[in-house]
């Protein structure tokens, strides 16, 4: 078995580059394995074309090996070689710098947040496997953006962009719905920022890449300039989109305020918080996320994609767990803390859950804007009721979790052949392949996972 993270501390700071071999403590709370994977039994019907495979109780196993506890072993082997290794190019470069999906999809490409969790992924490999592949190649975009993908001539400058045109050098700041929904250039989401800075700051801790650090300082800079002082239930403490030239202020609300928070966390943590502005724009953040006008209470879970329209309606699936997930490692924030990930959950699960064969969850990326069950959206689910397992020591809680990252392997066209190491983006999109959807975010949710439960390994 590889060494993991060193769970205690990735409690309070996820993703450090501390390695130690499992102890009889990672095993806390829910104990068994969800599962005797000699019972694995093949079962009518299909999943993405793939056999579907469950134990003697009916629930889920992969359609990799179920017989044996190294199918998420074998899964992640395979897509990280086809990121490392197979990822198609476009320009010179690998496709996703300027497409969304494979084949390249004319569309929009989201650069600040697909890099930053294309680094968290790679850092998660290079503590799960020691190899650096897929985190020099994140670095390598990373760069890319930096040099290409940073607003500039305006108000707010050197800020990375949440989306851009496809094959657009350099990157141009444009998203599709801007209010009165026209489209707009130089289009600046700080929740965005702030997950590109974050990563940014993991690598620079890992590296001491000067160049990502001070890049990391100037998104902290930008964040504590915008935010709002007086938030309240229509008005969040950044707005979700505004002009990077002229400052003004798009769209008012965003329910996510998650990454900013972990941000500001690392910033403090790192002794880079010497006037202070960190750590207030932090504690206004969270009062405002634990109180009555923020979205736990209000289940306002909205605006937050990139290419989706301004709804207040249109309930999300990534700020919402993204919460829940923040909240279960991070307890000490609030005595009501693990209370507030389980609602969050109970609601999500409420707005945007479906069910499969073997008993799996899946889970859909909006309601009612694109309602679709995708393959992040559903490992996302995964890993909030991996940490709500952990930190409850919930049984159903962890097996709901491995049933519904099971699922997310039958998402995997094949691991031999022409689409070795494919993922597709859902069960109603099997034909596109996206870094983002299929790959960055899926990979590190399982690690993550894992690290939790190391029984899921071989």
């Amino acid at each position: 078995m590889p060494f993991l993270f060193d769970t205690m501390f990735i409690t309070q700071r996820e993703n450090r580059v501390v390695l130690r071999p499992p102890s009889a403590s990672d095993f806390r709370g829910a104990s068994s394995l969800c599962t005797n994977p000699a019972t694995a039994q093949s079962t009518a019907g299909t999943i993405n074309g793939h056999t579907v495979w469950v134990d003697n109780n009916g629930n889920l196993l992969s359609w990799l090996d179920p017989s044996a506890m190294d199918s998420f072993d074998l899964f992640l082997n395979d897509i990280t070689n086809y990121v490392v290794n197979d990822w198609p190019a476009a320009d010179g470069k690998p496709s996703y710098y300027f497409y969304f999906a494979v084949p390249n999809e004319v569309y929009q490409i989201q650069p600040a947040d697909t890099c930053a969790g294309f680094l968290r992924a790679g850092l998660a490999w290079l503590n799960f496997s020691g190899t650096r592949g897929l985190l020099t190649a994140a670095e390598a975009w990373a760069d890319y953006i930096l040099a290409n993908g940073l607003s500039s001539g305006g108000v707010y400058n050197g800020i990375p962009f949440a989306a851009s045109h496809s094959a657009t050098t350099p990157y141009d700041g444009y998203e599709p719905y801007i209010l009165p929904e026209t489209p707009e250039y130089n289009t600046l989401e700080p929740d965005k920022a702030a997950n590109f800075g974050l990563q940014l700051l993991r690598d620079w801790e890992l590296t001491g890449n000067s160049s990502y650090l001070s890049a990391a300082q100037t998104i902290a800079a930008f964040l504590v300039a915008t935010r709002n002082t007086s938030p309240d239930a229509s008005n969040s403490p950044w707005p979700w989109r505004l002009d990077a030239i002229e400052g003004t202020v798009y769209v008012a609300y965003c329910s996510s305020v998650y990454s900013q928070i972990a941000f500001f966390d690392e910033l403090i943590a790192q002794g880079l918080d010497s006037l202070g502005h960190y750590a207030t724009a932090r504690a206004a953040a969270l009062a405002w996320l634990l109180g009555s006008n923020g979205p736990i209470a209000t289940q306002n879970w909205s605006n937050y994609y990139e290419d989706q329209p301004t709804s207040l309606s249109n309930v999300v699936n990534t700020p919402a767990l993204e919460t829940a997930i923040y909240l279960c490692k991070n307890p000490g924030v609030n005595a009501n803390a693990i209370i507030y990930g389980e609602a969050i959950i109970a609601f999500i699960q409420s707005q945007l859950g479906g069910t499969d064969l073997g008993n799996s969850t899946t889970m859909a990326e909006q309601n009612p804007q694109y309602d679709y069950i995708t393959t992040d959206a559903t490992s996302r689910w995964a890993l909030a009721n991996a940490w709500l397992a952990s930190a409850t020591g919930i049984s159903s809680y962890k097996c709901q979790a491995f049933r519904s990252f099971n699922w997310v392997t039958y998402m995997l066209l094949a691991n031999s052949g022409a689409n070795d190491g494919k993922v597709v983006i859902g069960p109603s999109d099997t034909s596109d392949v996206s870094l983002r959807v299929g790959y960055t975010e899926p990979i590190y949710q399982l690690l993550e996972a894992l690290t939790l439960f190391p029984e899921w390994l071989p």
